[in-house]
C-alpha cells in the first residue's frame, strides 16, 4: 500500500508512504465443527441516538476458556453470550493474496483572516480531499476508472464550493469559518477485494449547519464489480436473524448499539434495501450511518457459512491484520498446523468496570499481562488484533485509560502462547483518524497534543521487521490547524521539494495551517496561506524543548505559543 499526502511535507522531501507487494504461499486450514442456535429480529425505523458517537461495539471478556482438544469455543469468557457456532467447513485460510497498492492525495485548499485580534478569532474557509488511485493502471485498469470517476467529480463538486465562497473571505466579510472535506479510509486492499469508505462532510458555522455522508465501496479488484449484499448474502431473511443473535448478549448492557444492530437486521432482511458494509480478510463489518453516526458491527465469516459466500474471506496478503470480534475472539490458525484456534482477551474487572488483568489466552493457555502495565486508572480493553508480520505473530491489545491516550500492549506468539513483549503510547486507527488498521507495514499511532492548541497529530508507522512495535516511516505527523500571528516573526522557507528556500518575515495577522508536526523533535512544519495561492510557501517553526516530564509549556524561543499565535483552541 502506499499513501501520499501532497500538502505534508518532511523537511527533506514530500511525505510519501510506500509499501509493496509481496508473493506468499497458500496455506489451506482444516475445520471443526460447531452447534449452532438461532433467534428471531424485527425491522425497525431507524432508532434515536442517545449517546455519543463510538466507533466499534466490541465488548470484554470477564473470565478464561478451558483448554480444549475438541472444537473451538467461540464464547465471551463469563457472559451469557452464545456458547456454540458451527465453523464452515468452507472456511479456509491461504496467504496467496498480492497487496493492492494505491495512493492517497490529501487535496487541500485553505485561506482565511482575522476576525477578532483580541478573542483570537481566525475566519477560515477549508477544503479538503482525500483522492484515491490504484497505482498499477495496468493490472487494475478498470477499478482505475472506477476511482477517477468518483473522485474527479468530488473534487470538481467541492472546488466550486470552495471558489463560490472564498471572495468573502479573501474581503473579510465572511461571518464564520466553513469547512467541506472528504475522508478516504481503506478497510482491505489486495488482487481480490478493495474495500474503503468516504467521509464527506460540511461545516457552515456562520449558517449553523453541517452535514455528514458516508458512503461505503466493495470492489473486486480483477474488474471492478461492486459488490451489493446481495451478492454475498444468499439468505438475507435467515442471516437478519442470526446477525440479530449474534450481537443480542454482546449489547445487553448497550441499548443504543442493541437499537441499532436491530435497525440494521431490519435493513438486511428486506432483499431490496442497501446496507452499508466493509469487507474484511474474516468477515463482514455492517455499519450504522443514521444520526451522523458510523458505528460498526463486525460478523465473523467462519461462523456465517450458511449464509456467506466463503470464496471471499480466509485468503490474505502474506502479512496482514484481523481485529477482534463482538465477544474479544478472533477464530484463526495462530502456528500453521492446519488446526483453527480460538485467542481470545481474558480479563478481570472491579467493581468500577475498570480492569484488575488482562491475559491473552490460545485455545486455553493464558499470558497474563505485567501488573505494572496496568498502571492507569479505569483503563479498559478496547479491542485486540492479531498481527501477522515478516518476524512474527503478536497481538496488540488497545488499552483506554480515563482521560488519556491509549496503551497498547504487544504480545508475541513463541509457539504455544502469546508472551508480552512491550507497550506504547497512542491511540490505534479508527474510521476517524488514520482509517482502519489491517496492513501491519502502513498504519497509523494517533497522539494527543496541545502544540498549536488541542488536537491530535497522526504519525505513519510499519511494525516491519521491529518485533512487532511500531516505527515510524514519515518524521513528520500529519496535523491540520489554521492559525494566524500575533507579532511579526522571521520563519525558515522550504521549497515543495523540501529544500531550504531562505527566510521570510510573516507580518501581524498572518494566517498559515499547521499541516504537521514532529513530536520528538517538536518541530512544525507549515503553509503562509495567500489569497493568490501561486504565493503560498511551507516554512518550519520549532517549539522549544520541554524542560522536564511535567513541563507542559509551549515556547519558541522562550515566548509562550499563546504570545506568538492564535486562532486554536485549547480542550478543557
Amino acid at each position: 500500500m502506499k499513501r501520499l499526502v501532497s500538502s505534508v511535507l518532511t523537511l527533506a522531501m514530500i511525505i510519501s508512504l510506500a509499501g509493496c507487494s509481496k508473493k506468499s504461499e497458500e496455506t489451506t486450514k482444516k475445520t471443526k465443527d460447531k452447534n449452532k442456535s438461532e433467534t428471531e429480529s424485527e425491522e425497525t425505523v431507524p432508532p434515536e441516538s442517545d449517546e455519543d458517537e463510538t466507533e466499534e461495539t466490541d465488548e470484554t471478556d470477564d473470565s478464561t476458556i478451558s483448554e480444549s482438544d475438541e472444537s473451538t469455543k467461540a464464547s465471551q469468557s463469563g457472559s451469557a453470550g452464545p456458547s456454540a457456532y458451527t465453523i464452515s467447513p468452507d472456511f479456509s485460510i491461504r496467504s496467496d493474496l498480492k497487496t493492492l497498492d494505491y495512493t492517497i492525495t490529501e487535496n487541500t485548499r485553505a485561506y482565511g483572516f482575522v476576525a477578532s485580534p483580541a478573542d483570537g478569532i481566525v475566519n477560515k474557509i477549508i477544503k479538503d480531499v482525500d483522492l484515491l488511485t490504484v497505482d498499477d493502471q495496468d493490472t487494475y485498469s478498470q477499478l482505475w476508472n472506477s476511482l477517477d470517476g468518483i473522485y474527479y467529480s468530488m473534487n470538481n463538486d467541492f472546488d466550486s464550493m470552495y471558489d463560490q465562497l472564498l471572495p468573502s473571505y479573501v474581503d473579510g466579510s465572511a461571518s464564520d469559518s466553513f469547512t467541506v472535506k472528504s475522508n478516504t479510509y481503506v478497510a482491505r486492499a489486495d488482487s481480490e477485494v478493495f474495500s474503503f469508505v468516504t467521509c464527506q462532510e460540511v461545516y457552515d458555522k456562520a449558517n449553523n449547519s453541517s452535514s455528514t455522508v458516508y458512503r461505503t465501496y466493495n470492489y473486486r479488484s480483477g474488474d471492478s464489480m461492486e459488490y451489493n449484499l446481495n451478492d454475498i448474502v444468499s439468505d438475507r431473511a435467515g442471516f437478519a436473524n442470526f446477525f440479530a443473535e449474534y450481537f443480542h448478549d454482546a449489547l445487553k448492557f448497550k441499548a443504543q448499539d442493541a437499537r441499532e444492530v436491530e435497525y440494521l437486521a431490519g435493513l438486511i432482511s428486506d432483499p431490496d434495501e442497501n446496507v452499508p458494509f466493509l469487507l474484511t480478510y474474516d468477515g463482514i463489518i455492517f455499519v450504522y450511518t443514521e444520526d451522523y453516526a458510523f458505528n460498526m458491527y463486525k460478523i465473523p465469516a467462519v461462523y456465517a457459512g450458511d449464509y456467506f459466500d466463503m470464496s471471499l474471506f480466509g485468503a490474505t496478503p502474506e502479512n496482514y491484520v484481523l481485529v477482534s470480534d463482538a465477544y474479544d475472539h478472533i477464530i484463526w490458525d495462530v502456528d500453521d498446523d492446519g488446526d483453527l484456534d480460538d485467542i481470545c482477551a481474558v480479563t478481570e474487572k472491579d467493581e468500577y468496570d475498570s480492569l484488575i488483568s488482562l491475559g491473552i489466552s490460545v485455545n486455553g493457555r493464558v499470558e497474563q499481562l505485567p501488573k505494572s502495565e496496568l498502571q492507569y486508572s479505569y483503563m479498559g480493553l478496547y479491542k485486540f488484533y492479531f498481527v501477522k508480520t515478516d518476524d512474527g505473530v503478536y497481538i496488540y491489545a488497545e488499552l483506554y485509560p480515563e482521560s488519556s491516550e491509549a496503551v497498547v500492549a504487544v504480545f508475541k506468539f513463541d509457539g504455544s502462547t502469546f508472551t508480552f513483549q512491550s507497550s506504547f503510547i497512542g491511540n490505534l486507527p479508527n474510521v476517524h483518524n488514520g482509517g482502519f488498521f489491517y496492513d501491519p507495514a502502513n498504519f497509523t499511532v494517533t497522539n494527543y497534543s496541545d502544540i498549536m492548541g488541542s488536537g491530535y497529530v497522526i504519525d505513519r508507522v510499519s511494525a516491519m521487521g521491529n518485533d512487532g512495535m511500531p516505527k515510524k516511516t514519515v518524521n513528520m505527523g500529519e496535523r491540520n490547524q489554521i492559525a494566524a500571528t500575533r507579532k511579526e516573526i522571521t520563519v525558515n522557507k522550504f521549497d515543495s521539494n523540501g529544500a531550504a528556500d531562505g527566510t521570510a518575515t510573516l507580518p501581524e495577522n498572518a494566517v498559515f495551517n499547521v499541516i504537521g508536526i514532529d513530536l520528538d523533535s517538536r518541530t512544525l512544519l507549515c503553509e503562509y496561506l495567500d489569497a493568490d495561492e501561486t504565493k503560498n510557501f511551507f516554512f518550519e517553526l520549532q517549539a522549544d524543548p520541554a524542560q522536564s516530564d511535567s513541563d507542559w509549556s509551549i515556547k519558541y524561543n522562550g515566548i509562550e505559543q499563546d504570545e506568538l499565535f492564535m486562532g486554536f483552541y485549547y480542550a478543557g
